[in-house]
């Protein structure tokens, strides 16, 4: 979580999926948490890991599955980001995210017997973090 203030703060005066949240305080922790498990995290996991690493690992095996998945999910993060932020913060987020969602399909596929239970949690939590950093003016 302390490298994700790295990134917000990168971030900072650009509108991003928590910029809605900003100043609101304890009144959106309810909007907090349904964009946070429900909007993004579970859909991105249950696409992600869920369908798309599991595909690939029918095929090819687990740490180049792995990284193709982790590949996609960064690029479309990146991407988000490339004309609202200068090319270097592009990147940092791009790798960033891309070791981020290495090591959620790691944890899900090594240690969480294929369930994505455990990177929806760690999305849902990083999601939340955000925008609670939002809502309180913390970045």
């Amino acid at each position: 979580m302390l490298l994700s203030l790295f990134v917000l703060f990168r971030l900072k005066g650009t509108s991003t999926a928590t910029t809605v949240f900003r100043g609101g305080g304890f009144k959106v922790l309810p909007a907090i948490l349904i964009y946070g498990i429900f909007n993004t995290a579970l859909p991105e996991e249950l696409f992600f890991r869920g369908f798309l690493l599991k595909r690939l690992m029918q095929k090819l095996a687990f740490p180049l599955a792995n990284s193709i998945q982790s590949l996609c999910f960064a690029l479309v993060h990146g991407l988000i980001f490339f004309k609202a932020v200068d090319i270097g913060s592009t990147i940092m987020i791009t790798v960033f995210t891309f070791i981020i969602a290495y090591g959620m399909g790691y944890i899900n596929e090594q240690k969480g017997q294929g369930s994505i239970i455990p990177s929806w949690v760690i999305h849902a939590a990083a999601n939340i973090f955000s925008g609670l950093c939002a809502a309180f003016m913390v970045i």
